[in-house]
């Protein structure tokens, strides 16, 4: 549980993995980028909802998902000479 200035959210920190045992699988994963986290994104999302919670999801290769990209993005302190957050690109 964390304290922001919008209230308290959850986050549910997980690592979801692109490669699959089942050729089919892998090639559905490997069309676009993000869809394994996109995927987890939702199912994080079906077993806990409500607008609490943050699904920070990371891929294994080190790609973030949407919406904790977008927390971040939301929250990372700000440099007024910059219009990017703080820690560069993310």
């Amino acid at each position: 549980i964390l304290s922001v200035p919008t209230g308290r959210v959850a986050i549910d920190i997980s690592i979801a993995e692109a490669s699959s045992p089942d050729a089919v699988t892998s090639r559905a994963r490997a069309r676009a980028d993000g869809v394994v986290a996109r995927t987890r994104e939702r199912e994080k999302h079906r077993r806990y909802p409500g607008p609490h919670l943050v699904a920070a999801v990371l891929e294994a290769g080190g790609r973030m998902g949407r919406e904790f990209r977008a927390f971040l993005r939301a929250h990372a302190p700000r440099d007024d000479r910059r219009s990017t957050p703080v820690s560069g690109r993310m």
